[in-house]
């Protein structure tokens, strides 16, 4: 989450958390790239889904299925080839991490990130070209703040529920492929 809780700090510390001890540098090193470039490059709010929120307008079932189909896809590509599906194991893993924090859980509608990254983000695209003009600024930092300051720190049981979650997620996703290389 680009705006307050599990930040790049949270999610790698997360991720530090969960395999500093099972795993290589350079693999930590990969998951956590892959991490940030999901908070980094996809904030559009066809994207909410893969911070575990859903968009403005979409069902909360919706939002869920494509957040599943993301965190499955991810994993897949991961079975298909370890190496080089290090990376996606890690945006998935970024996913899942976000979706325990508790401004996320739920698939609670996020508008995209209050700046707007692009022309898919933000309140310019919720509210449209209606000449709100400083008004639309205003509500944008309102909002983007309320969001900061709800997810001001991850809480130790959201820490533990996301290190825990991304765990299952690579040993699953690890057993899947050993089963299916014997």
């Amino acid at each position: 989450d680009n705006n307050g809780k599990f930040v790049e700090k949270d999610h790698n510390a997360i991720i530090d958390a969960a395999f500093g001890k099972i795993l290589t540098v350079d693999k930590l090193s990969i998951l956590k790239q892959a991490s940030r470039n999901v908070d980094n490059n996809h904030q559009s709010l066809k994207e909410q889904y893969m911070h575990g929120m859903s968009s403005p307008g979409q069902s909360k079932e919706d939002a869920q299925k494509q957040f599943n189909a993301f965190v499955g896809g991810k994993k897949e590509e991961y079975k298909k080839d370890p190496d080089k599906g290090l990376y996606s194991l890690g945006e998935g893993m970024h996913a899942l991490m976000d979706s325990k924090c508790k401004e996320h859980e739920g698939f609670q509608v996020w508008i995209g990130n209050p700046i707007g990254q692009d022309e898919t983000s933000g309140l310019k695209t919720v509210l449209g070209a209606a000449g709100a003009g400083g008004v639309l600024e205003l509500i944008q930092g309102v909002m983007g703040g309320i969001h900061w300051l709800n997810e001001k720190q991850p809480t130790k049981e959201e820490f533990n529920a996301a290190v825990k979650e991304i765990q299952e997620y690579y040993f699953k996703a690890s057993d899947d492929q050993n089963t299916q290389t014997k």
